[in-house]
């Protein structure tokens, strides 16, 4: 009679025990009532076997970041996945180095703009040509060449650079049609033609030309630095991501023992959250 008050005694501390308990609760991973129910069972079969030692595994998945989606938002903004997995700080650099890169891009992209918008007004104002929708290839034209077509006394011409190579690629008498054909089809003529006015507006264009280039390719490489970006924030992410894995697989493993004392029957389970 006795023995049985102790156990009734015994499961009313440990109802007790649970309904009091909120930090507890919420850290186990187990239900009240499935917790309740494994006691009652351990109590009934403790009279058929004086020490029946139980060894259980309980997994409880709390507070678990997806790698790969982590590895995506870096692939999208730099930064993003290492704030995802929590690191604030980190996430700040990859911020601040993606807020510099495209500003500094918009900056070229707007130099190279107003470069170009200068080429357009200094041809034809010197050259008399008008370059606002012409191609890289035209404006290199401009920059090696005086003029579309020689001058009296004035030699070096792009349409005299022309006839010479048509010579060279046509070179025999029974060529001439051909070497005219393609001078016809190389030539420029008409709005195509140009001249600069003196030698030293010749020589500015090209330091015009140069700067226009040079903004607009450091326009482009910053894409390239954008890219790289983000590659480098996606290996981090993933290494951080695997780090994070590690860390909470050894933070979130802890051995409880239970059991009925009055028995000598023991239970250990061993719990980890991931």
């Amino acid at each position: 009679m006795i023995k049985k008050v102790l156990i009734a005694i015994w499961i009313m501390g440990l109802a007790c025990q649970y309904a009091c308990a909120d930090e507890l609760i919420a850290e186990d991973s187990a239900p009240i009532n499935a917790r309740m129910k494994l006691a009652i069972a351990e109590l009934n079969h403790s009279g058929q076997d004086e020490n029946p030692p139980n060894l259980g595994i309980s997994l409880d998945k709390t507070g678990d970041k997806s790698i790969a989606k982590a590895a995506l938002f870096s692939l999208i903004l730099p930064g993003s996945g290492e704030y995802y997995l929590g690191h604030k700080t980190r996430a700040k650099v990859f911020f601040g180095a993606e807020a510099v890169t495209w500003g500094t891009y918009a900056t070229y992209k707007k130099v190279a703009d107003w470069r170009r918008e200068d080429l357009d007004v200094f041809t034809n104002t010197h050259a008399d040509i008008d370059v606002s929708d012409r191609e890289d290839e035209f404006l290199q034209i401009l920059k090696r060449y005086p003029r579309s077509e020689n001058l009296p006394n004035l030699s070096g011409s792009y349409n005299e650079g022309v006839r010479r190579d048509a010579r060279y690629y046509y070179p025999g008498l029974d060529d001439a049609e051909a070497r005219e054909q393609y001078e016809q089809e190389n030539y420029l003529t008409g709005d195509n033609s140009f001249t600069w006015d003196t030698r030293a507006n010749w020589i500015e264009y090209r330091v015009l030309l140069h700067s226009y280039r040079d903004a607009d390719q450091k326009a482009f490489y910053l894409t390239g630095v954008a890219f790289l970006t983000r590659l480098i924030s996606v290996i981090d992410t993933i290494w951080l991501g695997k780090k994070y894995k590690k860390m909470r697989l050894s933070e979130n493993m802890e051995l409880e023992l239970g059991g009925n004392p009055l028995k000598h029957h023991a239970s250990l389970i061993l719990k980890v959250k991931y």
